[in-house]
């Protein structure tokens, strides 16, 4: 994140979760809104958890501790119908925060992170998946997005939706609900998962999914600069 903070002149925060999407996400916007309101958001869209229908319910953990502030229990009551009776227990609010800081503790993941980066040298090599021939787009989490939008708009807020670079390149089409909610509100969308400076590199990722320090280093740069041409 220096090198963002240096070279726009804000300060930045990295508020991304390991495998979370758009309802988590949004519950973390309106946490970050109650307080002040950003100048820049820059989304990095990830399919599976921000378009694809699956169990939402896993999305709002980390938000149940932060029930009672405003616009929070809406997100969580609508990921089930029985949440809402759920969350008068304390006890169901809070419950997972002992094993995820036990597993930060204990864990022995090779992943070093360090400001939001993954920092290991060597790459672990991932067969390529076959794409999904048939997938069905989750309604709420449309929802949501285009709530982000909206709000984001009526702030102010420079919102950008970005496709970061993989190892492995994927077919853009998955993007296509986000894609039109973008062209319908005027919002930049910009896909860089077909960037020939990016897929194949090995020296560049530590996974097929996950870009090394070097990796993190060069997109970061990409980001500055279209902050800088576009928004700033």
């Amino acid at each position: 994140m220096e090198l963002l903070n240096d070279s726009t002149g804000m300060p930045c925060l990295n508020c991304a979760d390991t495998g979370n999407g758009i309802i988590q996400m949004y519950g973390r916007y309106k946490l970050l809104t109650n307080r002040y309101t950003p100048k820049v958001i820059v989304y990095d869209v990830k399919p599976q958890f921000d378009l694809y229908k699956n169990d939402n319910s896993k999305y709002t953990m980390r938000l149940k501790p932060f029930y009672e502030e405003h616009g929070i229990d809406s997100i969580i009551w609508s990921t089930g119908y029985t949440e809402r009776y759920k969350m008068y227990s304390a006890l169901y609010r809070n419950n997972f925060q002992f094993l995820e800081i036990f597993k930060e503790y204990a864990s022995h993941s090779p992943f070093n992170r360090s400001n939001g980066n993954l920092s290991r040298q060597k790459m672990q090599i991932i067969p390529k998946k076959a794409e999904p021939q048939s997938v069905k787009y989750d309604p709420l989490k449309l929802y949501y997005l285009e709530k982000l939008i909206k709000d984001c708009q009526q702030r102010k807020i420079h919102l950008v939706f970005v496709v970061s670079p993989e190892y492995y390149h994927y077919d853009s089409i998955s993007y296509s609900p986000l894609i039109s909610l973008c062209k319908q509100y005027n919002v930049p969308f910009v896909d860089k998962s077909a960037d020939e400076q990016f897929i194949g590199h090995s020296n560049l990722f530590i996974d097929s999914l996950h870009m090394n320090y070097w990796g993190a280093t060069k997109w970061s740069q990409f980001i500055v600069h279209y902050i800088q041409k576009f928004v700033i």
